[in-house]
């Protein structure tokens, strides 16, 4: 079981449910079943001795999940994966096996999967091989699967200046268009945030690019879309100062700029890496997580900022921390039904030699704020969280590896019962080569918790993998 830093949490966690949690609301009891934290099925996919794995997962109707990555003969030379699992309760079944190349490109994968409201499934990845392999680099490409496993169509990009572009995230609206992010060169910019909208017909609506002041280093890392199809666009830029900055925009379903914003600190800067929409009546807002120096040497928490959805105005700014001089980041962000806000990543141990899992909430308010710190209790090995998502109970779910002996990760999922209830556990999955195991995407529904990665087999090498709690 893992080590924690118990008494801080708990403190936080029901200090927050008392304030958060409506008169006479019902606590959803975890969705695992009879034993806390069980694992009702698991799945694997080998395409023989190759390196396969996920790197997103989706819910989509009549209990089918998908998984999106990646199945390569070596590192040079790869396929787009989709698979197509059916939860069957109990158990699961594989329905299809999609896969991708590109002519005349030696690589293609998946790193975002979405479903619309039709069933159809909108996968987003490169094709081509990332430098120094290649000079030219990758391309982004999306596409459109039915649910039979259809392909519909493919749109892909080639930046203005034909050198890598690649996707960091990936929104639906309501409609089914797409909008995705990420970072393509430009002709004279260096990398720069790109975000494109495809319609639902394949078509490319618009392409929208960001270059930093620096004409040096910028990369969008997430997205958010709201009812309106307006869309919200997080990352890191470059300053002058060569100091890195979160810059946000925001885009209307058109493509026309509404508002930016850049938040910083003027010693060492700050980074966002995942962004959010709250429309909870009295809490909406646009919500980044990310990081920000806290004033201690080489140190720095997480960062969370509120803007407003229609003006841009910053609502509030905080950071949360583990109370020491080491460094907070955060990954990836989830809202709960009450607008609040949590974040998963990493921080490093009271050495400040190795990393560990790292969870911190705020409510809407930017108030009550609670962190939880994570490994796998062995000594002097590293943890990380790289994926979160929240039930309707408010109850979170984080998802990375944990290291638990010499030479490998384990793939690790933590459940945190956040609201008064029966607790909360861990688990760490170890495959049988004993290799690098790890959790890269989570989805909650209301049948389960499915969590997806790569694990290490003996003999079959690298295998995608996809867990149900």
């Amino acid at each position: 079981m893992s080590e924690r830093s118990r008494v801080p949490f708990v403190h936080f966690v029901l200090a927050a449910a008392v304030l958060l949690l409506p008169l006479g609301a019902a606590l959803v009891a975890p969705p695992s079943g009879a034993a806390l934290g069980a694992i009702v099925w698991s799945a694997q996919y080998s395409a023989d001795s190759r390196s396969d794995g996920f790197q997103d997962v989706a819910r989509g109707p009549a209990g089918a999940i998908y998984g999106a990555g990646v199945t390569k003969a070596t590192d040079e030379v790869s396929t787009l994966l989709l698979v197509k699992y059916v939860d069957q309760g109990a158990t699961v079944h594989r329905e299809w096996v999609r896969t991708y190349t590109l002519a005349g490109t030696a690589g293609a994968r998946a790193t975002e999967v979405e479903v619309d409201a039709s069933g159809n499934v909108i996968v987003a990845g490169t094709v081509g091989v990332a430098p120094p392999a290649s000079a030219k680099g990758r391309n982004i490409i999306v596409l459109k699967y039915s649910a039979a496993g259809t392909l519909k169509w493919k749109n892909v990009y080639n930046g203005p200046a034909h050198r890598d572009d690649y996707v960091t995230g990936m929104a639906l609206d309501k409609y089914g268009n797409a909008y995705v992010v990420g970072a393509s060169r430009g002709p004279a910019t260096g990398r720069d945030y790109v975000t494109i909208k495809v319609r639902k017909s394949g078509a490319r609506a618009w392409v929208r690019r960001y270059a930093g002041p620096s004409s040096g280093s910028d990369e969008a890392r997430g997205i958010a879309v709201d009812p309106s199809g307006a869309c919200y666009v997080t990352g890191v830029s470059n300053g002058t100062s060569g100091k890195p900055r979160a810059v946000t925009i925001k885009y209307s379903s058109a493509g026309s700029l509404r508002w930016g914003r850049v938040f910083t600190d003027i010693v060492a800067g700050a980074r966002a890496n995942a962004i959010a929409v709250s429309r909870v009546p009295g809490a909406a807002g646009v919500i980044i997580a990310g990081s920000m120096w806290n004033g201690m040497s080489e140190g720095g928490d997480v960062l969370f900022v509120k803007y407003a959805a229609g003006s841009g105005a910053t609502k509030w700014w905080r950071t949360v921390g583990n109370g020491e001089a080491f460094d907070d980041s955060a990954q990836d962000l989830a809202l709960d039904a009450h607008g609040g806000a949590v974040a998963v990543g990493t921080t490093y141990d009271e050495n400040n030699v190795v990393t560990h899992g790292f969870v911190a909430g705020l409510s809407a308010a930017g108030a009550h704020g609670w962190s939880e710190e994570y490994w796998s209790g062995v000594a002097d090995n590293d943890a990380q969280f790289q994926a979160v998502a929240l039930d309707a109970g408010g109850s979170v779910y984080a998802g990375g590896w944990a290291q638990t002996a010499a030479g490998g990760t384990d793939f690790a999922v933590e459940y945190l019962y956040r609201l008064i209830g029966p607790g909360d556990w861990d688990h760490v999955l170890d495959g049988t080569a004993h290799g690098d195991d790890i959790c890269r995407a989570l989805v909650v529904g209301p049948a389960g918790a499915y969590a997806a990665g790569e694990t290490a087999n003996a003999g079959s090498g690298t295998d995608a993998l996809l867990v149900k709690f």
